[in-house]
């Protein structure tokens, strides 16, 4: 019976991820079918997943996690084209077309909807376009592979994107959701995916990655000139509603830029389109946050445009600067303001007992965000040697108000979850001549999160916390014909702080500390297409909170 379970449980496992098939087109003369269509869709005839056969006719077709196509269809000009169930695809299968003839109607040209070159998928915008779509992000979501999240996150086979490019340059940062959402479609000509996208030019062939870049190709109307859009909406309801949306343009090859304000009190949420979108890299820590946060109240299934009462505007900078052949320096700057009230109601009537009594509950709340980024990158990215710096800071004022009646019995709410921080993060690696690689990363945090609470009894208690976080890495790999000895060292160090206090006494505070240091010598071999590793970790931990101590090796 356990062993029936197990089994049942990894077979659920397996169909929720995303599965990678191969194998070759070809006619029935055995001949190689270069550039077929191989298409993976569902009863409905909705593509799931999508690729052509590259130069020795070979596919490769991964089907996206939670995704369950019907069939497979494959398809070449000159061939009939062939649909088989998916649950009779396996991987390594060849698949074998015949040839037919058919007669041209009438011809009209078109560019393809998609083509591949090398690593390079192209999609023509024209090509999958509805008259509907608006910007950049209603298109990609149509694309075969792609998918765009509500978070305005983008995703290439089920994984998230790496770098998004506009003409070849990393203007907007991991905060692209602003280009995606606000670049109009008409602007664009083609959305290009970049398949094991590595961004460090030095580590190219060496360090592989499994994560795609998409980049942007511009009209060429829209390139080196300023372009914008203005658009003001203005309603009457019970109140004077608008939702108002300005911005202006330009991307050339040495420079490029992207200014933007937004406002609305019609519910629709601003500030995700200035939300940190891509992968965090190794070693690197989440957003520190602490014991308090905004309140809420519940709220229905519906969405959020339908219930919210909001005050919202948004303002977003972004230029970059080409400061030679490989060099570049970003700046990025953001803030957001908004003001959001909320009410709940509830009657709950007890019948079990002979008065039946009645406990209603109501709560208005009233929050108000004022959260302002900002972002300084300057990147060195050469044939032979990379490096980056990368300095952030954060602020805000956010606090939330409210009351709440509990059978006609009043009290007041207040919560002031405040945050500052600043980050820095420097990279840097070389390729020598011979293949030797050496990295050096260093990446520290600051955040102070200064909280404020209303009791029950209405005095104010203070909650500040601190944390600072480092981490530093020193990679080096010597190359011995195909084969590499890698060495990592590494020190990383946190430290919390807990202060509390009541009104106006004196703040007690508590203090955590973990070092971490770390030796991990290993060796890979090369053979053919096959990579094999050994590796090892020597580390040494050392605890303190507080009068305790512990260490660890």
């Amino acid at each position: 019976m356990r062993i029936a379970v197990y089994i049942l449980l990894l077979l659920t496992n397996l169909s929720l991820s995303a599965q990678t098939f191969t194998g070759k087109v070809n006619g029935k003369k055995g001949e190689l079918l270069v550039g077929a269509s191989v298409v993976a869709s569902t009863e409905s005839k909705s593509t799931v997943a999508y690729c052509l056969t590259s130069d020795n006719g070979e596919y490769k077709l991964t089907i996206p996690k939670g995704k369950n196509p019907a069939s497979i269809t494959v398809s070449y000009i000159g061939y009939q084209k062939k649909t088989i169930p998916f649950a009779d695809l396996k991987d390594g299968m060849t698949i074998t077309l015949a040839e037919g003839g058919f007669k041209l109607k009438e011809v009209k040209i078109k560019a393809e909807r998609i083509k591949s070159t090398g690593d390079t998928l192209t999609y023509s915008v024209a090509g999958f376009r509805q008259g509907q779509d608006r910007s950049i992000a209603d298109v990609i979501a149509k694309m075969p592979g792609l998918e765009v999240k509500a978070d305005g996150k983008v995703e290439y086979q089920g994984k998230p994107i790496n770098k998004f490019y506009i003409e070849g340059l990393d203007l907007m940062g991991s905060q692209y959701g602003v280009a995606n959402q606000n670049i109009s479609a008409d602007k664009i000509k083609s959305v290009q995916v970049l398949e094991n996208h590595q961004s460090v030019k030095s580590l190219r062939g060496v360090s592989f990655s499994e994560q795609a870049a998409l980049n942007l190709v511009l009209k060429d109307d829209a390139k080196a000139v300023w372009t914008g859009a203005a658009d003001i909406g203005l309603g009457y309801g019970d109140d004077f509603l608008y939702d108002c949306r300005l911005m202006g343009m330009r991307f050339n090859k040495k420079y490029q830029t992207l200014m933007m304000y937004k406002n609305n009190n019609i519910g629709k949420q601003l500030d995700n389109e200035v939300l940190d979108l891509a992968a965090l890299l190794k070693g690197r820590t989440c957003s520190e946050s602490g014991f308090l946060s905004m309140m809420s109240v519940s709220a229905p299934d519906l969405a959020d445009n339908r219930y919210t009462f909001n005050n919202s505007h948004l303002v977003a900078g972004n230029w970059l600067w080409k400061t030679g052949k490989d060099s570049e320096l970003r700046v990025q700057g953001n803030g957001f303001i908004d003001k959001t009230d909320m009410q709940d109601y509830s009657s709950s009537t007890y019948l079990t007992l002979a008065d039946m009594p009645v406990i209603v509950e109501e709560q208005n709340v009233s929050n108000t965000r004022s959260e302002w980024k900002g972002e300084a990158n300057y990147q060195y990215n050469g044939s032979k040697s990379f490096i980056k710096n990368n300095l952030k800071g954060y602020i805000d004022f956010n606090k939330s108000v409210g009351t709440m009646m509990y059978n006609g019995q009043r009290t007041d709410m207040m919560v002031k979850p405040h945050k500052r921080s600043i980050t820095e993060d420097f990279q840097m690696s070389h390729t020598t001549a011979k293949g030797n690689i050496y990295n050096v990363d260093s990446y520290w945090t600051y955040s102070y999160l200064p909280g404020q609470l209303l009791t029950i009894g209405g005095m104010t208690e203070r909650l500040n916390l601190g944390f600072f976080s480092t981490q530093n890495e020193m990679q080096y790999k010597l190359k011995v014909g195909r084969h590499y000895l890698n060495n990592e060292l590494g020190v990383n160090y946190d430290y919390q702080s807990i202060g509390v206090a009541m009104d106006e006494e004196a703040e007690k505070t508590n203090v955590y500390q973990l070092l971490r240091t770390y030796w991990t010598p290993s060796m890979s071999f090369l053979f053919g297409k096959h990579r094999i590793g050994i590796k090892s970790k020597i580390s040494y931990a050392r605890q303190s909170y507080r009068e305790s101590r512990s260490n660890h090796l």
